[in-house]
């Protein structure tokens, strides 16, 4: 899996891809900057204490519009703290795809076969897809023990007060993580002067944005400052997870609609 995120208000992007990522992309034959051939060479290649599930970052714009456009690595953000229902909405979509694509290659002749011979190549790639949206479901649930960066989320909105007030409020990459953490990019003090009315604001409009999400389950909220001291950590660590129900199919669309007018105009 990836994550591509904007880091500054100048539209600046970093990407994070997982080792094993890089390890799949060192075997198929797909161009390649050098740059990347280096880092695969140095990381994955022989790299001692090597785990698959890590990830390496990489801030060359070149690379990050290379990794933003292989679509069979998964953006984990698209599917992070979703539904049960959707994350399997969307695997039925991946094994639909998987078996056109063997269903192509069968009615093929072997000519033809010869000819196209990166065909078993996609559908691999189609399989390494299900495979990551299974385990990015595993971490929704708990399960996993892939562990995403801990960086601000450049997508989602971030409280910054006043222009007097040295500190950002803004949810991780993981959506069970909210960060406050330094305008100036420094180490939290041991001591670090914390306002209360900045940080329960900005808390409450994290967690509202949070809630929008819909993320399924009971949490236990938990507080800590990362190792690097750069971040002090909201946690929403899992106690229960509450799978969401496909919704009825007679309440969809309009009626859908009207039957929630209905109940709220009840008194």
């Amino acid at each position: 899996m990836k994550i591509i995120n904007r880091i500054n208000d100048k539209a600046d992007y970093v990407a994070y891809v997982q080792k094993q990522d890089l390890e799949i992309l060192s075997e198929i034959p797909e161009f390649v900057p050098k740059s990347i051939q280096e880092v695969i060479k140095s990381k994955i290649r022989g790299a001692d204490g090597y785990d698959k599930n890590d990830f390496v970052e990489f801030t060359n714009i070149e690379e990050v519009r290379f990794f933003a456009n292989l679509n069979w690595i998964l953006e984990y953000t698209n599917y992070a703290g979703a539904s049960d229902y959707y994350i399997d909405n969307m695997r039925k979509r991946f094994i639909e795809d998987k078996n056109e694509l063997f269903k192509k290659y069968s009615e093929m002749s072997d000519k033809e076969k010869a000819k196209d011979k990166d065909i078993s190549i996609r559908h691999n790639l189609i399989v390494y897809k299900i495979n990551t949206l299974d385990e990015i479901q595993r971490m929704n649930h708990g399960q996993s023990k892939v562990v995403v960066p801990l960086i601000p989320d450049g997508d989602r909105s971030a409280f910054t007060g006043d222009d007097n007030e040295p500190h950002i409020i803004r949810p991780a990459i993981d959506p069970n993580k909210i960060l406050l953490y330094r305008k100036d990019g420094k180490p939290l003090a041991d001591d670090e002067d914390i306002s209360i009315p900045f940080l329960q604001m900005g808390m409450s409009i994290a967690m509202m944005e949070r809630e929008n999400r819909n993320i399924a389950g009971e949490y236990e909220a938990t507080r800590y400052v990362s190792d690097d001291k750069k971040y002090l950590v909201t946690e929403f660590k899992l106690i229960k997870y509450e799978e969401e129900k496909e919704p009825d199919k007679e309440e969809k669309g309009i009626k859908k609609v009207l039957n929630r007018l209905f109940k709220k105009g009840k008194k």
